[in-house]
């Protein structure tokens, strides 16, 4: 349960609006779209004027929850319209699975900065409070489940389309249960959700078992590339342009490949660098004994202690120098902190 103060200031902030943008952090991936998406969906089961906006498309495997369609991007640049007319000013808004404001993109940044009230529900560690109400809790395995644990608050009647979103937040960010952030609390909402109609079955085959060609592909190229650090500690890989190209795919079919490089035995920590127009961008993954989070943050990224990412505005051979070096410093850091045993 939230703190009910809490939980009554955000409804009182919603209540109290009327033209809304929902956003999320760049690259998007199911919790952020699954938990944008819900909001979306109560927001106008309010009444409200609602704009669900973000930087990045949406992969295709996400196609399948509702009013993903009505996701809009700003423009890239002044001769490129916006897709379709996003509006330019709001007076509220509403970030959801992002520990800061510039993780939402330079281009949507101006847009949540318009509004006069903001909503930020998050569980990632905060870089600075940022929002004139925040439902943050690090302990919980994605913001979905703190967008639901919200609505039950409110008592908010659910419907399935809003329970499949949220259950899509939740077995993302929990690797389908997989991942060391699965809690009791998590399975039990997952549990809840489908009582309320949350389609399991269908969630499950569309994120993990319903993927392009081209995302297949790509994933080849990336393994067959894959390399380790002469320890074997990282195992990591890169995607070039050129890599795209072949594979026929797009950068929002990566998802997962980072996971992949991760079963290397013995690796500790994986990383993925890839080529994109807005620089080198590079998802992290580790498991215990390394904070890719704060290897994230070191380049102006951010994310999880298990799962992080950032952009490097640099050649790809330096970018990849650059992150290995700052993940053997962290894997060094989070040996010395650990207490010994002797």
């Amino acid at each position: 349960m939230l703190p009910p103060d809490l939980a009554q200031k955000a409804l009182k902030l919603l209540s109290e609006g009327n033209s809304f943008i929902i956003t999320s952090h760049v690259n998007p991936e199911g919790d952020a779209i699954g938990s944008m998406l819900a909001m979306g969906l109560v927001l106008e089961g309010m009444g409200k004027q609602v704009s669900m906006v973000l930087q990045d498309p949406i992969p295709q495997i996400y196609h399948f929850l509702p009013a993903c369609g009505r996701v809009k991007q700003p423009p890239i640049d002044a001769q490129q319209e916006a897709s379709p007319n996003v509006q330019e000013s709001f007076d509220t808004a509403v970030v959801v699975d992002c520990e800061g404001i510039n993780r939402v993109g330079r281009r949507v940044v101006p847009l949540v900065q318009s509004a006069s009230r903001l909503l930020v529900i998050d569980h990632h560690p905060a870089e600075a409070p940022f929002g004139d109400v925040e439902i943050r809790d690090p302990s919980a395995a994605a913001a979905g489940e703190l967008v639901y644990l919200l609505l039950k608050q409110w008592n908010y009647p659910l419907t399935p389309e809003i329970a499949e979103c949220l259950l899509t937040a939740v077995l993302v960010d929990t690797g389908g249960f997989r991942y060391s952030n699965t809690s009791p609390r998590a399975l039990r909402v997952a549990a809840e959700l489908v009582d309320l109609g949350a389609n399991f079955t269908r969630v499950v085959t569309e994120i993990f078992e319903n993927k392009p060609v081209s995302s297949i592909k790509l994933m080849g190229r990336a393994l067959a590339g894959m390399k380790t650090t002469p320890d074997g500690l990282v195992a990591y890989s890169t995607l070039t342009k050129e890599d795209f190209d072949l594979a026929g795919a797009v950068d929002n079919e990566t998802e997962g490949i980072v996971n992949q490089l991760l079963f290397a035995s013995g690796a500790k920590a994986s990383a993925l660098f890839r080529e994109t127009r807005d620089g080198i961008r590079v998802s992290l993954r580790s498991r215990e004994g390394v904070d890719v989070n704060r290897v994230a943050r070191a380049f102006g990224g951010g994310g999880h202690v298990r799962a992080s990412g950032c952009t490097l505005n640099a050649p790809l051979a330096e970018a990849v120098n650059s992150v290995l070096a700052e993940i053997a410093k962290q894997t060094a850091l989070s040996t010395a902190e650990t207490p010994s045993n002797e």
